[in-house]
């Protein structure tokens, strides 16, 4: 996978671990690059990884790789990449850190235009970038794949914009905190309310944009006994995110 702190070891760990597999014992998890995963692959370096597009097709347009599952198959929509900052410097830079994340959201909205995809494919097959062919990175972006139209709803692949794409969820904060607790990588939390709260400020998202606020802390925070619990439900399967995505919530299982 491409980082021990990403989406990606995640979600390869929880999928192992739905087929009884121990993916601290029974295998064995490394950091690979991106761009050097394909190669490590071809090379028997490693068996398999987990990483966004164009990465996977090009395993498959090569020759030395199938796709096994998509993300949204072991997690619906979920985020995958994040803008942080230290509490100091939002606090100190305010007007730059509420300017940054407008940009962002621009950006994201000049991605997500068709029109703009040739001037995005060319920026981004740039040797400081992905340094990959323009008919390479296609496959990242649309619903074409090598070998055929892969039957994918549409939901699986990637979006960038949209009313709550890039809005900074608490309730999905809750389930990460899950995640790091149960890999190891999250020690004792004082209050996971809080912490998810802290940590993603859907209300410097608000402002950013002009957009009205609504007080919906009710709709996701934990209340002292599902907090309780909530890191040993996640743990053993209890509870779950709902096969569409974090935005439908989260299913509970006895």
């Amino acid at each position: 996978m491409v980082y021990p702190y990403s989406s990606h070891n995640y979600q390869l760990r929880d999928w192992l671990s739905r087929a009884g597999i121990d993916s601290d014992n029974d295998v064995q998890i490394v950091v690979v690059p991106p761009v050097k995963m394909v190669d490590s692959l071809r090379q028997g370096d490693i068996d398999g990884y987990c990483v966004g597009e164009p990465w996977n097709s090009l395993a498959v347009e090569q020759g030395v790789g199938h796709m096994l599952v998509t993300g949204f198959e072991i997690w619906g929509s979920t985020p995958e990449k994040v803008f942080g900052v230290n509490s100091t410097w939002a606090e100190q830079n305010r007007g730059s850190y509420l300017a940054v994340i407008r940009a962002l959201e621009q950006a994201c909205k000049w991605v997500d235009n068709p029109a703009n995809q040739t001037e995005l494919l060319n920026i981004l097959s740039q040797s400081d970038y992905l340094n990959c062919t323009v008919e390479q990175l296609v496959y990242g972006f649309g619903s074409v794949k090598p070998k055929g139209q892969f039957d994918w709803p549409m939901d699986a692949y990637q979006r960038f914009s949209g009313s709550d794409i890039n809005k900074p969820l608490p309730s999905y904060a809750l389930w990460i905190m899950a995640q790091m607790h149960r890999w190891h990588q999250l020690d004792h939390v004082t209050s996971l309310n809080d912490l998810a709260e802290q940590v993603y400020r859907k209300d410097l998202f608000y402002e950013a944009l002009g957009l009205a606020q609504r007080n919906q802390a009710s709709e996701w925070r934990l209340s002292a006994k599902e907090e309780s619990t909530w890191l040993s439900s996640v743990a053993s399967g209890k509870i779950r995110l709902h096969p569409e995505g974090i935005l439908k919530g989260f299913d509970r299982f006895e």
